[in-house]
């Protein structure tokens, strides 16, 4: 402190004459002191316009770069998203290509031979040979089975009703067939949106998201009651996936659940994120558990 008195004197004192001397001119000082740390000691110097020059410069250029930094990162992020819905587009094509083979190749082919031994089966009825008779009714009920199992990975898929009907109907025919199967458990639907309010890309993903939430419901949550509802409010689509089963503790899934439920949980969040929207999951230990998704999308025209 001492030291910055001196100096202070020392430039009031000498004046015009001090502008002359090895001071610098005072009119290149600013009219405030700043605050320095030297050697673990606060001192008080004068800063020149030069000296504050190049620091606001270089304050600048490192904002700068940061805004830059930041911009690239947000392209990369943006650029990245979009890698991964491209990638869940051609996964899904192939989807769609693999079901059509299966219905139009192998389920025509199975078919032909269903009724061709059916015909076998009444010519042979007709010449009373029992030991045809047998055999060929032993084989006609694998056939049927080979069919409805072909139907049955056509339908998982990807359901040829998607395409030719719509998601609404879809969702509608899934979850009767979920209820069905699942004995003790009640779906309760409320979709109050029409087919022309789901953006086209954003219909398999609607269809995914059930499709997983519900698996996850019956192997790990015990629920007897199912809530599913669909609603659009502007350009907002929201979907809700509730259930009244055991719950779990979110967290602990996410950190330790490298299986089962948490490879489920992690395929929501990444069907929602890659088609551009938001997931939130609440649950907690017996309070069942509750998705809510979000997607913005353009006004229906």
């Amino acid at each position: 402190m001492e030291k910055t008195l001196a100096i202070m004197g020392m430039v009031i004192s000498t004046g015009a004459a001090g502008r002359n001397s090895n001071i610098r001119g005072t009119q290149n000082l600013r009219p405030a002191l700043e605050p320095v740390c030297k050697e673990g000691q606060w001192d008080t110097v004068f800063v020149d316009d030069d000296m504050a020059g190049t620091a606001a410069q270089r304050h600048v250029q490192v904002k700068d770069r940061r805004a830059q930094a930041e911009l690239a990162l947000y392209e990369s992020r943006k650029e990245l998203r979009r890698l991964a819905g491209l990638l869940c587009t051609i996964q899904e094509d192939e989807k769609r290509r693999i079901a059509l083979d299966l219905h139009d190749g192998l389920g025509q082919t199975l078919t032909l031979i269903k009724l061709s031994m059916e015909n076998i089966l009444h010519l042979a009825e007709s010449k009373a040979s029992e030991a045809v008779v047998e055999s060929l009714r032993e084989v006609v009920p694998r056939i049927k089975d080979a069919l409805a199992e072909v139907h049955r990975v056509a339908m998982e898929l990807r359901p040829p009703m998607l395409d030719d009907l719509g998601v609404l109907p879809t969702l509608s025919w899934f979850l009767r067939e979920y209820e069905s199967a699942c004995a003790g458990v009640t779906v309760d639907k409320a979709i109050n949106i029409a087919e022309q309010d789901v953006p086209g890309p954003l219909k398999i993903t609607l269809f995914r998201i059930v499709q997983e939430a519900t698996s996850n419901i019956v192997k790990h949550a015990g629920a007897t009651r199912v809530r599913i509802s669909l609603n659009r409010c502007d350009e907002v689509l929201h979907m809700l996936i509730e259930d009244n089963g055991c719950g779990f503790e979110p967290a602990k899934v996410a950190c330790s659940d490298n299986t089962g439920r948490g490879l489920g949980l992690l395929s929501l969040k990444e069907r929602t994120s890659h088609s551009g929207g938001i997931h939130q999951l609440d649950s907690a230990p017996g309070q069942g558990t509750r998705h809510q998704f979000w997607w913005p999308c353009e006004q229906a025209v």
